[in-house]
């Protein structure tokens, strides 16, 4: 008789933002830990830590690096009880796209760690004793012409690491090269520390009687979006560094007006959706719906036909999707509905007082004959 894995996922109630955790099995992820209501957050995530098994959080995923998905980074790391992360996954940003969300003419009124965080992400993480950061891009030329997943067992010559997990996702060469020639000093950590990947391929869990999948997509900012904002920050700044500008709040404020003069580049387009489930074939225990889809703050319009080919038939298998943006008009497509399960529950992480999801969306969903729900300060959704 074989074991049904333990298995759980938590949308938190953090309100506005997004605080997203899952358990299969013992092992212990995170996607998103943020929220514009800090303390409450911080409450939540404290109660999450405790409950933690053996204190370790096997795997940290950022979609972005908005504060308002990443505020809650102090309460993993620096508030009690204390716990060790083995693994943390993002997208790549530049220092320049880093320093733009750190001088945003409206910021959040953030603290000295995030701008600390904006300065080296990857520094920021190995000195919490992170043991593996992984930079994801898209396809190198950030386009594909297949589906890459290797649905096949894992190899027993792949990097299986005590935490169970295969590394099946694709190097990058060419955004190894991006990011040496932008921040040379990252290089002292590709020994092992620092991973460079595309976003083909799979991260594979093997727990008890499944294996289980976590794919990722996103696309990047284009480099011409930034050019007037960068010629203007280096006629001001008298080429110092765009980390060390990052962290001093006097130039921060003197370089507002560079934001200006920015194309603006629309970084919630930088989320680094996750899709993660069962791997339908190998399954031992049928998981109906049990494959989800979370989706950061990216937009789909226009982007759906790229976000189809890339995940394939592993779309037509989610039973849960994650509205992007708490749930903005601006962000969404209807396109997507037909290519996801006709029993879909779309979700939105939203404020208590916020009129998201809009009614366009949710008149959407239901015209498709989905579901939809939501979470918020006061809602907690467990799947």
């Amino acid at each position: 008789m074989h074991q049904v894995p333990i298995r759980h996922f938590i949308f938190h109630n953090a309100g506005q933002g997004l605080f997203y955790s899952g358990k299969i099995d013992g092992f212990e992820f995170v996607y998103d830990c943020g929220s514009t209501r800090k303390q409450h957050l911080t409450d939540i995530v404290l109660d999450y830590k405790r409950r933690l098994l053996n204190e370790k959080l096997n795997l940290l995923i950022l979609s972005h690096l908005h504060e308002d998905h990443v505020s809650g980074l102090y309460a993993i790391f620096h508030r009690n009880p204390k716990i060790s992360v083995e693994r943390v996954i993002l997208p790549y940003l530049s220092p320049i796209e880093r320093l733009i969300l750190a001088i945003h003419p409206r910021p959040p009124p953030a603290n000295d760690w995030y701008y600390n965080f904006l300065s080296d992400p990857v520094k920021f993480f190995v000195k919490r004793g992170v043991q593996r950061i992984t930079y994801v891009g898209g396809s190198e030329g950030n386009r594909q012409t297949d589906n890459p997943m290797n649905r096949d067992d894992p190899d027993p010559r792949d990097n299986v690491r005590p935490d169970g997990l295969t590394d099946k996702l694709k190097d990058s060469i060419a955004l190894r090269e991006i990011i040496l020639d932008k921040e040379p000093h990252l290089g002292q950590y590709l020994d092992g520390r620092l991973r460079i990947k595309t976003h083909d391929g799979a991260l594979i869990l093997s727990a008890s009687s499944i294996h289980w999948q976590f794919r990722f997509y996103n696309y990047t900012v284009e480099p011409e979006t930034l050019a007037t904002f960068e010629n203007c920050v280096k006629s001001i700044t008298n080429g110092e560094s765009f980390s060390e500008i990052i962290t001093d709040e006097q130039k921060r404020e003197s370089l507002r007006c560079c934001y200006e003069s920015l194309d603006k580049a629309d970084f919630n387009n930088t989320s680094l959706l996750l899709l993660h489930g069962p791997l339908s074939n190998r399954q031992v225990i049928p998981l109906v719906n049990q494959t989800q889809l979370l989706t950061g703050d990216i937009s789909f319009k226009q982007h759906v036909p790229e976000i189809c080919q890339h995940f394939g038939s592993d779309l037509s298998e989610v039973g849960y999707c994650l509205i992007p943006h708490h749930g903005s008009k601006r962000n969404w497509d209807k396109a997507i509905l037909p290519h996801v399960s006709r029993r879909c529950t779309w979700v939105a992480s939203t404020g208590i007082n916020s009129q998201r999801p809009c009614f366009d969306i949710t008149n959407d969903i239901a015209n498709q004959g989905h579901s939809h729900t939501i979470c918020n300060d006061d809602i907690t959704l467990y799947i």
